[in-house]
């Protein structure tokens, strides 16, 4: 066989070894380059990613609270329309809600008792999957996330002719407190809030049952528990709120009270009102 004699200093000058393979690296440039690039890239990304996380979360969010109001308008349905209780012996034993029973006032409540679980059949639709809250700390545990208007619609807490009326402490609760509205006393149901993002700061966030109005029955301003909890674009955060109609939209934050009953500040936790500073959103008629 013939031999043939290659130029090794050719080859080696060029770049080449006798093989035939680049030994040409990256220079340190280069590699300044390409890590400059990619870290632009991640700034880029990493925003929009963090938006289409939260995006959806919102609708699952959304599609959680949609859920929830058409269980509460099929329940209606099912029970001479009345809409589920919010609460039960809310003044005295206090340990029934519209999402469950607690064995006492220092536990968590029960899903299963709840009037919503034969239609809903799982409590995993009441939690909110971007609510962070403090779980060692709250009196409304196992909510979820979620509130119902329990002064208008849960109950008959705000209704005037029963605020007027003079009547033993016993009779108000059972007459008011346990006797949520009907179908037909709700005007304009695509106007009314039923269910909505809530919390409460206590003074850390924790879960809180019910959606409360500006004012309370008897005009008080109230600890707001509308929880503007998702985050959207610039903005100061959106709450999901769901209709008696049983549509689902996305509020922005538009005002607050300073701070609650419990001394928290509103505003750091997103917590207030969008709308009109009275209760037209809230109220029956």
């Amino acid at each position: 066989m013939r031999m043939i004699r290659l130029n090794n200093k050719a080859f080696t000058r060029r770049g080449y070894n006798l093989r035939g393979f680049n030994l040409r690296g990256f220079t340190l440039v280069e590699l300044l380059v390409v890590i400059s690039i990619i870290a632009m890239l991640m700034t880029l990304l990493v925003p929009i990613l963090v938006g289409v996380r939260d995006s959806g979360r919102q609708v699952v969010c959304a599609s959680n609270l949609r859920q929830i109001a058409m269980s509460a308008l099929l329940y209606s349905g099912d029970n001479d329309s009345y809409f589920p209780p919010a609460h039960t012996d809310f003044y005295t034993a206090n340990n029934h809600r519209w999402h469950g029973t607690r064995p006492a006032n220092d536990r968590a409540f029960d899903f299963r008792s709840s009037s919503l679980n034969r239609i809903l059949k799982t409590d995993r639709i009441k939690e909110c999957p971007s609510f962070v809250f403090d779980e060692s700390a709250g009196f409304e545990r196992s909510c979820g996330g979620y509130g119902y208007n329990s002064t208008f619609v849960g109950s008959s807490i705000g209704d005037p002719a029963l605020n007027a009326a003079s009547m033993p402490f016993e009779e108000f609760e059972k007459r008011a407190g346990n006797v949520p509205a009907r179908q037909a006393q709700i005007a304009r149901p695509a106007e009314k809030i039923f269910f909505a993002d809530c919390a409460i700061a206590f003074p850390s966030l924790i879960e809180y049952s019910f959606v409360e109005p500006p004012r309370d029955a008897w005009g008080n301003e109230t600890s707001p528990s509308m929880h503007f909890r998702h985050k959207s674009g610039k903005q100061a955060g959106s709450a999901n709120v769901a209709w008696v109609d049983g549509h689902v939209t996305g509020e922005q934050f538009e005002w607050t009270y300073r701070v609650n009953v419990y001394g928290a500040d509103n505003a750091a936790s997103r917590l207030g009102f969008f709308g009109p500073r009275d209760n037209r959103f809230f109220e029956r008629k």
